[in-house]
């Protein structure tokens, strides 16, 4: 699991990747085995339509915490329903601004103990410079059994804390007026 100076790291290579000459860097030059350890917990999300955001990887600690494989699906099929809109919009501010973002989830599990996730998102850009992809970093508590992660179906989910990251674009109004969601 991920621990705080592993965010830090995550963050620290996404700005070792940017160039003047684009606001974020582009997806193909984010190498994932440069984070060897963390890939289990990486996902790439490409935001196609504010209600279409494509898991195009989702790491093997999280396939198993979130019952199965999330590559190839829309992200928002995999969310409370409630959570839908708020999930598109958070995914639109960090293409349009471009800006990064920290958020804490409060979980339960089919076992019925509760967790706090810990994420990270940070654009990415397609080759001709369109910012839609989100690549992220999200610490899933793991039971492990004979060194895999144990199967926990996510039963309930509900944002506690969300912060912009700037990276040199502002964030957006809402966030940097204070307000928490």
């Amino acid at each position: 699991m991920p621990r705080a100076e592993e965010f830090e790291v995550f963050l620290s290579y996404w700005r070792e990747l940017q160039v003047a000459e684009t606001p974020v860097p582009q997806r193909q030059t984010f190498n994932p085995m440069r984070l060897k350890g963390l890939l289990p917990f990486v996902f790439l999300i490409e935001v196609r339509a504010p209600d279409d955001l494509h898991v195009r990887l989702s790491g093997t600690a999280l396939d198993a915490a979130f019952h199965g494989q999330m590559s190839g699906h829309n992200f928002l099929d995999l969310c409370d329903p409630a959570e839908r809109g708020f999930y598109g919009k958070l995914a639109g501010d960090i293409c349009r601004q471009p800006c990064g973002v920290r958020l804490i989830r409060r979980t339960t599990f089919q076992d019925g103990k509760t967790h706090d996730l810990r994420e990270m998102g940070l654009p990415l850009a397609s080759r001709d410079g369109d910012i839609r992809y989100i690549i992220g970093l999200l610490s899933v508590r793991s039971d492990h059994v004979t060194g895999e992660p144990k199967v926990m179906e996510l039963k309930q989910s509900h944002v506690r804390t969300v912060q912009y990251i700037d990276l040199g674009y502002g964030v957006p109004p809402s966030v940097s007026e204070g307000s928490v969601v």
